[in-house]
């Protein structure tokens, strides 16, 4: 073979691997293009909009947990409420293994997002059979909540006794914990904590950044803002406005274990006691 046949022999095989090569890419390229999107952004409007909508800045949805239920498992998002509405969580929201982000759209007021209390349809490990409430399953994932107004739920049935422990807007889940986030909100408590820890050694993180912190509840006065239920907790909290004549440790944060000294010894956090 003289060396100009082998020169054409090797141009045609690099132009065939350009070919090649070109027919990869673009097909690597369509695959990706095809591929759903981790990262979202939604916007929700109790009043004008539509849970069959595509929950767009001018198709929002309606409904928080529809939001919540779009962002692909494993992904994550943005989340914007309706500035001056009332955001009800009727049933509870299994917002595990996503990165959720909630905020205030437009200039309004704070957006309020409630949970409610209802009648256990079943007891739990205690026989207990009251006062269940929706909220947020946090199943390993992480919840930022800003420029909102936080109201945990009043009891359904305000003279019971026989309460249920799976209670919190932050609900307790037996699987593990979170992180949650909370900057620049007013969190109202009602007769029920924000939240409500597991009690299967499952650690979650909460901090708190330039939040406001009131009890409104009918029947619980003293309602906390956490219920360790023995677990170990990550708690920071800086600039916050407590409820006059409030303290922390054993009211605020309730049921953390403790030294023979009475010192915390399943929380891990900034504040000194």
């Amino acid at each position: 073979m003289g060396m100009s046949q082998l020169i054409n022999e090797a141009s045609n095989l690099v132009a065939t691997f350009r070919e090649k090569d070109k027919a990869i890419n673009a097909a690597l390229a369509a695959a990706v293009k095809s591929a759903p999107s981790l990262n979202r952004s939604y916007f929700v409007d109790a009043v004008a909009g539509n849970d069959k909508g595509p929950g767009s800045n001018t198709e929002p949805f309606q409904t928080l947990k529809r939001a919540i239920d779009a962002i692909p498992y494993g992904g994550g998002g943005y989340i914007y409420l309706q500035g001056g509405q009332e955001f009800m969580l009727d049933s509870t929201i299994n917002q595990g293994f996503r990165n959720v982000t909630i905020l205030r759209r437009g200039d309004g007021d704070k957006p309020v997002l409630r949970n409610i209390c209802y009648e256990s349809p079943h007891p739990d490990g205690g026989g207990n059979v009251d006062n269940m409430t929706t909220g947020f399953n946090l199943d390993s994932g992480a919840l930022v909540l800003g420029n909102l107004r936080i109201r945990t739920a009043n009891y359904s049935k305000p003279d019971s006794t026989k309460n249920i422990i799976y209670t919190g807007f932050i609900r307790r889940y037996d699987r593990p914990g979170g992180r949650v986030h909370l900057s620049n909100c007013d969190i109202e408590l009602g007769d029920t904590p924000f939240l409500r820890q597991t009690i299967n050694a499952q650690i979650t993180t909460l901090s708190l950044y330039l939040n406001r912190i009131t009890r409104v509840g009918p029947k619980v006065k003293n309602a906390s803002l956490v219920d360790c239920g023995g677990a170990p907790l990550i708690f920071s909290a800086a600039g916050t406005t407590m409820p006059a004549g409030s303290q922390w440790l054993g009211d605020l944060l309730k049921g953390y274990t403790a030294d023979s000294n009475g010192k915390p010894s399943s929380l891990l956090t900034n504040l000194v006691f």
